[in-house]
């Protein structure tokens, strides 16, 4: 990882961690399977964004995500703003077909922000044939809820397992 991209990471994870610190009564900690509304709703999202994806519906997709959604994909440069993840999407959907699930590792939601660190499991088939790429990646979303919008993706970190191509 170049030393700007992990400076970058460090930085946003700063950023959206450091706020929950202050408010420490205000934190509520689940684990999976938790079946709080709260947590639901943070699942429900994390849903949506895999389920679009495995689905190529870059409209879902884009709905997922802030205007101003900063995302650190597993190759690449860092993508900022709507627009540009999902022309990133669109892109790798040409060359590939994710079939991909999520497992909800580690949740931290309050009234207006959660934290959720993931596993992303499954595979990348490509669209012109031949193997499939197994996928067993890390990701970080910190999401961000307003009572008009619902949750909405802010930052995705995404890092590559052992076994990614």
């Amino acid at each position: 990882m170049k030393p700007v991209v992990r400076a970058f990471t460090f930085v946003l994870a700063l950023v959206a961690v450091v706020p929950f610190a202050g408010r420490a009564r205000g934190v509520l900690w689940f684990e999976a399977g938790n079946e709080s509304g709260a947590a639901r709703g943070v699942q429900g999202l994390v849903d949506e964004v895999f389920s679009a994806d495995n689905q190529s519906d870059i409209v879902r997709l884009a709905a997922c995500f802030e205007e101003d959604a900063v995302w650190l994909p597993p190759t690449g440069e860092v993508v900022s703003g709507r627009t540009a993840i999902t022309a990133w999407y669109r892109a790798r959907h040409v060359r590939w077909a994710p079939a991909l699930s999520a497992a909800v590792l580690d949740l931290r939601v309050d009234k207006s922000r959660a934290v959720v660190h993931g596993a992303a499991r499954g595979a990348l088939v490509p669209a012109c044939g031949g193997a499939a790429v197994a996928v067993d990646d890390r990701f970080v979303m910190f999401l961000s809820r307003d009572s008009r919008n619902g949750w909405k993706v802010a930052r995705l970190l995404w890092r590559r397992g052992a076994t990614a191509g």
